[in-house]
């Protein structure tokens, strides 16, 4: 016979009472985005990364008694490669490292991301501070004294070069590794100019390229242009000629009982400037006014420059404007010939519809723009001349294998050679 026994109330009672303390306990517990963490520190505690002018990995801890996340200030030159968190039992702290890749700092000026990392309700801001490209130089620009060299350490990780464009500036040596120096000079003292001079040095290292300005200072000169002199008995004036770029003096060291120094000309100053114009690829004259100012005073000069001749603008070839008529070269309806007798050029287009024979001789094959000489032109029908007229040319070009011949606005010869 089955004997069955009522459970205990009070054991049920407790049974019940502990698993409702269980589930109340767990629904209370807090998510980690809603605490505040006890430990936490990145970069150990610095808010300030400085990183050099070229590209490299930068690696920060974060350590954590709580899950934590990153993010980046949008910027273009850095970005996070990687974000460990592993969490230890024996600290229960989630230790990580995360490491953000640099790019070589192509701009002129030092630049700045935020870096915000997150561990509950906490946040921590670090700031990535990023060199301008000149910090791996010690000088960031040049001043010379005559031919003495000025010497530039570098600071770089990578290789680097160094050249100039500048045709009175050396640079030794032109590359390297690493920390190094390199040597500036200039080719000569600048004796022979008035005034500084400017120039420059380009350093590369990787995408970087840093423009170094350099400035050469005036030494000083004084040239005379005669150093021995004669006067006759009967004495006079004697002019001694001087080239120097900065105020001098002078003084009669000996002889002074019978030389005298003349007060100096007070007429005006005398100055040239130079100009230089580009070519008029047109065939209309065109004009430049340049206009000069002293205070109240104020002069204007007119530059007048020509166009390029019509003729050379010109197509076809053939003989133009001959008697007021066109004797041009079309290879469906006439033909031409050439002949030499050394330099010697005879150009011909022939009509074999009419007979027709148009001639030009004397030409020089060899003739430059400018040159001058007569050519004949003759125009036959059959044996028969019709024309035959001398024509004074100029030669306007010889090239791509014709030679252009200008008798007047009119008149002019296109012949192929």
């Amino acid at each position: 016979m089955k004997v069955f026994t009522r459970p205990d109330t009070a054991v049920i009672c407790f049974c019940i009472a502990a698993c409702m303390a269980v589930i109340s306990a767990c629904n209370s517990r807090e998510p980690d985005s809603e605490k505040i963490p006890s430990d936490f520190s990145v970069n150990n505690g610095g808010t300030v990364v400085l990183v050099g002018a070229e590209a490299e990995s930068v690696r920060l801890p974060v350590h954590s008694d709580l899950e934590w996340t990153c993010t980046l200030q949008s910027a273009d030159w850095i970005s996070i490669t990687s974000q460990q968190s592993v969490y230890s039992k024996s600290t229960s702290r989630h230790e990580g490292t995360i490491v953000l890749q640099v790019k070589d700092n192509g701009t002129e000026k030092e630049r700045e991301a935020i870096l915000t990392v997150n561990s509950g309700k906490s946040e921590v801001k670090v700031t990535v501070r990023q060199q301008d490209p000149s910090s791996v130089l010690s000088a960031k620009e040049i001043r010379l004294k005559g031919k003495e060299a000025f010497t530039i350490n570098t600071s770089c990780k990578g290789s680097w070069t160094v050249k100039t464009e500048t045709e009175w500036l050396k640079v030794k040596p032109e590359s390297g590794t690493g920390k190094a120096q390199f040597q500036v000079s200039a080719t000569d003292d600048n004796s022979m100019d008035v005034g500084d001079r400017s120039g420059s040095v380009v350093f590369n290292m990787g995408s970087i390229s840093i423009t170094i300005p350099v400035t050469q200072g005036q030494t000083n000169n004084l040239i005379i242009t005669d150093d021995s002199l004669e006067v006759g008995s009967d004495g006079g004036e004697v002019t001694v000629h001087t080239q120097y770029n900065a105020d001098y003096t002078y003084e009669i060291v000996s002889g002074a009982e019978w030389l005298s120094a003349l007060p100096t000309s007070k007429a005006l100053y005398e100055k040239e400037e130079h100009f230089v114009a580009t070519a008029n690829t047109d065939t209309l004259t065109r004009t430049a006014v340049i206009a000069f100012t002293l205070d109240e005073i104020k002069e204007e000069v007119s530059l007048v420059q020509t166009g390029v001749d019509p003729v050379l603008r010109r197509d076809g070839i053939g003989a133009f404007g001959i008697k007021g008529i066109n004797h041009k070269y079309q290879p469906l309806k006439n033909q031409i010939s050439r002949t030499r007798e050394g330099n010697m050029l005879t150009f011909r287009i022939m009509e074999p519809s009419s007979s027709s024979v148009y001639e030009v001789s004397g030409i020089r094959s060899d003739a430059a723009p400018g040159d001058q000489f007569t050519v004949k032109f003759v125009s036959k029908i059959g044996y028969d001349k019709v024309l035959n007229l001398d024509y004074p040319v100029t030669v306007l070009a010889n090239e791509d294998g014709l030679i252009r011949l200008k008798h007047s606005d009119e008149t002019w010869f296109i012949i192929k050679k």
